[in-house]
């Protein structure tokens, strides 16, 4: 078991977090605020899919916050408490809600700064969730669907401008 995280390592998610919550705030995006054990717990926590990528993973990259902070907003919006066990003991429809308007908000911000690797990486993922995600309740692949769509339109057209 998880001795849990250490006081460094939560000042360094709390940075990321107002970071985050900054650059939200700038583009005018609303959130709910998220506390760093909040945030370390849900993402050392049990997943059902397998999901490798680590809080390093996460931590390292700007969109993958904006991503994890709006999820476990929407998440805590829907009154579900935030720990290691949220994404298994929780319905699947709340995780992927959450989880499909992160990625809308992720990829919006990353169109606003033109990331088209970012945006390239995101669209393979979303791929592979329509193709291959077991666990996606049927009500979501038209979500993810137009979200692969419209994100794989926008990046040609800024493949276009560049």
């Amino acid at each position: 078991m998880s001795k849990g995280p250490t006081d460094s390592q939560l000042e360094t998610i709390r940075e990321r977090i107002e970071k985050t919550y900054d650059r939200l705030s700038e583009n005018g995006y609303g959130f709910t605020r998220v506390t760093p054990l909040e945030f370390y717990n849900y993402l050392t926590g049990e997943t059902f899919s397998g999901d490798k990528t680590t809080i390093f993973d996460i931590l390292a990259s700007d969109y993958y916050v904006i991503h994890e902070v709006i999820e476990i907003g929407e998440l805590k919006k829907h009154g579900l408490e935030i720990n290691r066990n949220t994404v298994i003991q929780s319905p699947k429809d709340d995780i992927y809600e959450a989880h499909f308007k992160a990625f809308e908000l992720e990829l919006l911000v990353a169109y606003k700064d033109s990331n088209l690797d970012w945006i390239g990486l995101r669209m393979s993922h979303l791929k592979k969730i329509l193709e291959d995600d077991p666990w996606m309740p049927k009500g979501f692949y038209p979500v993810a669907q137009s979200l692969y769509d419209e994100y794989t339109e926008k990046m040609r057209l800024l493949e276009e401008k560049n």
